[in-house]
Parts: C-alpha cells; structure tokens; sequence
C-alpha cells in the first residue's frame, strides 16, 4: 500500500471516529443526569407499585389502607415505602372514599431533554410531585 493510499485510509479512520465521539457526546446524558433517570424510574416504579398494593389492599378490606405501613403489614404485600436515595418516606393521603395521593421528590422532569413516559411511567415534574388515584372498582 502506498503512503498516499495509507495516509487517506488513517484520515477517513479519524473522520469516521470524531463523527462517533460528536454524536456520543450529543445523545449521551452525563453521568450524573443518568443517574438521576436511574433514580427517578425507581420512584415511578416504587409508585406504581404502592397504587397497585392500595388496589388490592381495597379488595381485601374494602377500605383504603392507613397508610403504607399498613399495607407492608399485610401478607404477600411488600413495597418499597423511602425514596431509594434520601430513605425519606414516600407521601401517601387518603383524599377521599376510594381516592388517594402518592407523593414523591423527583429530580428531573419526566420529559426533560425530549424525553417521553412510556404508558408504563407516570409524568411528572421535578421536585414534588403528588399522583392523585382512584382505587380500581371491578366487580369480584
């Protein structure tokens, strides 16, 4: 191979490479901001499931739970009930007969850079955030 046909090659080689890193460093989120998804999906995740334990804790007794200790009181119900970084308790209120609140401290908007919730997660906001649901009334 000569030194033109090699020097070409190793220019479209470092093209190629720098076009990579430009695009990387575009779509990729920094550490710090990935972690904080991380944690935010955690709490969406730990909501979701207290809403479906409420729902079930609502079939069982036909009562709204007291509180989430409550519902970790019953068998076969374990949830998570502290935000996975500051071990602080996640909100819970009854709001009324079957209506309740759950409440957590999210750090990025659910939507921040584009992004969308998927139909499994729920929208927020940053910061607080409080989730007002009504508990499932099927037929048993």
């Amino acid at each position: 191979m000569s030194a033109i046909t090699t020097g070409k090659l190793l220019l479209g080689v470092a093209g190629v490479a720098v076009l990579a890193a430009v695009i990387a460093a575009v779509t990729l989120e920094p550490p710090h901001v990935q972690r904080q998804q991380r944690l935010d999906a955690r709490r969406t995740s730990d909501l979701s499931a207290a809403n479906r334990a409420v729902n079930e804790y609502w079939k069982r007794r036909r009562a709204l739970p007291p509180s989430l200790d409550a519902i970790a009181a019953e068998a076969g119900m374990n949830i998570q009930r502290k935000d996975p970084e500051t071990d602080i308790a996640y909100g819970y209120e009854i709001t009324g007969e079957r209506s309740f609140r759950l409440c957590a401290n999210f750090a990025r908007d659910s939507e921040a850079g584009g992004r969308h919730p998927t139909e499994f997660e729920w929208a927020h906001g940053s910061g607080r955030q409080c989730l007002d649901r009504i508990v499932e009334n099927k037929a048993q």
